[in-house]
C-alpha cells in the first residue's frame, strides 16, 4: 500500500460577534472581516457561517497530512468495493461477535475482481441460478405431496397460507414451504444483481482510495 501527502483542513475555532454589535449590520461585518484579516495574517483561513444576526466565523488550519492509498476493486460476489492485493479482493463480509475471533467472511473474499475477471461473477451466479432450480424442484414435490390440495402451487400467501391448507399439512412443512420459496427468490434476485451490476464492471480501472 502506497502513501501520498495531502492537505487536511480543520476547523479550530467558531467565533462570534460581541453581543452588543451582533444587531448592527455594518458593525458586524467590520468586526467580521478585521477578525478574518487578522487571522489570514497568522496563516488561518476563515469563512463567514449562518446569516444575519446569527453570522459567526469560523476560523481553519491546513495541515500537510500522510495518507494511505488502498486500492479498490468489486467483490465478484456481493458486488461491494472491497481493498485489493494483486488482482484478488482481501478478506470481507465477517463479523466480530466478541469473542477475539472474526467469524465468516464473504464468498468474494480472495477471489479475482470483477474488473480483472468477469468468470468469478459467472460462476457464481450459475451456481446460484443451479441451486434455485434444485430448490424448486424441492418446492414442487412438496406442493405435489402435502401440499396437493387446494391449486397451492399457483396461490400467493401474501396473509399467510388458507384456513384449508393448514389443516392439510404439518407445521414443519408449512415452515419448510416458507423458506423454500423465499430462499429461491433471494438466489434468482441475487443471481439478477451480478448480472446488472456485478458482471458489467469488466475491463473497469480499480479505484484508489485515501484511507
Amino acid at each position: 500500500m502506497s502513501t501520498v501527502t495531502v492537505a487536511k483542513t480543520k476547523k479550530v475555532a467558531d467565533l462570534q460577534p460581541p453581543r452588543a454589535i451582533r444587531e448592527n449590520t455594518k458593525a458586524r461585518r467590520a468586526w467580521l472581516a478585521d477578525v478574518a484579516a487578522w487571522h489570514a495574517d497568522e496563516g488561518f483561513t476563515s469563512k463567514t457561517l449562518n446569516i444575519g444576526s446569527y453570522q459567526s466565523l469560523g476560523v481553519y488550519v491546513t495541515t500537510d497530512v500522510t495518507a494511505r492509498v488502498q486500492v479498490r476493486g468489486t467483490c465478484s460476489f456481493c458486488g461491494r468495493q472491497q481493498a485489493v492485493e494483486g488482482d484478488r479482493i482481501v478478506l470481507h463480509g465477517y463479523s466480530r461477535p466478541g469473542h477475539g475471533f472474526i467469524e465468516g467472511d464473504c464468498a468474494g473474499t480472495r477471489v479475482v475482481c470483477a474488473e480483472k475477471s468477469p468468470e468469478p461473477a459467472k460462476n457464481f451466479r450459475a451456481s446460484m441460478i443451479a441451486q434455485a432450480d434444485r430448490m424448486q424442484d424441492e418446492w414442487t414435490a412438496l406442493m405435489d405431496g402435502e401440499f396437493a390440495a387446494g391449486n397451492a402451487r399457483d396461490a400467493l400467501y401474501p396473509r399467510g397460507f388458507p384456513l384449508e391448507l393448514t389443516r392439510t399439512a404439518s407445521k414443519e412443512t408449512i415452515r419448510q414451504e416458507r423458506t423454500l420459496r423465499q430462499t429461491i427468490t433471494a438466489l434468482r434476485d441475487h443471481a439478477g444483481y451480478i448480472a446488472d451490476y456485478v458482471m458489467p464492471k469488466f475491463g473497469d480501472a480499480l479505484k484508489e482510495v485515501l484511507v
